[in-house]
Parts: C-alpha cells; structure tokens; sequence
C-alpha cells in the first residue's frame, strides 16, 4: 500500500473518531430528579444541572464542547470548592470537562464524564482570571518531572501538601 493511501486511511479513521455522538446532539438536560444511570464509561443522567458558566470563584474551560453539566451534587460541590479556594487567596479554580447535558460518550477525549458524577480540576489555580482565548484552549502544566518520580518543586504550593 502506498504512503498516499495509508495517509488517507489515517484521515478516515480520525475524523471518524471526531463525528458527533448521538449524546451529543441532546441540548437540554433530561428533566426529572436527579439520577447517574449505568457506569462511569457507559452511563447517562437523567435531571442534570448546568454549572453557571459565570462565577467569580472559577473559570469553566472549552465552554464550546457544552461539557459543563452534572449531577446536583457535583455542582454543588464545584461551587463549594471554589469558594473555599478564593476565600483562602489560592487563586481561581479552573473547570475542565464535566458530562453533556444527558450524560453519555463524548466523540473523544474521555471514556468517562458520563453519568454526572466527573470532573476534570485543573491544579493550576492562577491568580488573574484566563482569557477567553486560554480557557478555550488550555495549557496544561505537568507536575511530575520527566523521570515521573518527583514533583516539579517550582510547579508545587507547600500549603497544598499540608
């Protein structure tokens, strides 16, 4: 087979792999009382609730994949958190992906996120607000050293270890 070909293979599979999921073509959260149905990797919710893209005490990050809904109690506990975080002047807590408004596969990325019950913290707690630029494309930082035995110690706050 030639390289042309191969490439082209490539492409197909990829962009097969990126097609939208029937999850994700739900726009509103299914109304009910709130339920995690199945597991964590095959799994929906029913009675979600969204995470308010506007606080002053986090940031939701990739607000553009619609990845801000959960479970009551997983909302309640991100606004909780990051109240604590900001009341301590630890900075603002970024949220990353949580579940769709249904629940259900992601087109990629996570095998889980889909029952309500997950999300993604990032550790950097910075201490101006991101832009809208940076929270749709985010930079992680990686705290283990390139040896992945040790903490990058300049990456690292003493007061999240005591």
């Amino acid at each position: 087979m030639n390289k042309t070909a191969i490439a082209l293979l490539a492409l197909l599979a990829s962009s097969a792999s990126l097609a939208a999921t029937p999850w994700q073509k739900i726009t509103q959260p299914v109304p009910g009382s709130a339920q995690s149905i199945g597991s964590f990797s095959n799994g929906c919710i029913v009675g979600a609730d969204t995470l308010p893209i506007q606080s002053e005490h986090y940031q939701v990050m990739r607000t553009d994949q619609r990845r801000y809904f959960g479970h009551p109690d997983l909302v309640m506990f991100i606004q909780r958190l990051s109240s604590q975080v900001s009341n301590l002047g630890m900075g603002t807590v970024l949220i990353g992906d949580m579940g769709m408004p249904a629940g259900g596969r992601f087109n990629g990325g996570h095998a889980s996120h889909q029952t309500g019950l997950d999300v993604d913290i990032f550790l950097q707690l910075p201490k101006t607000r991101w832009t809208s630029a940076q929270l749709l494309r985010p930079q992680a930082l990686d705290l283990v050293s390139r040896d992945g035995k040790h903490v990058v110690p300049t990456l690292w706050k003493p007061e999240i270890s005591a």
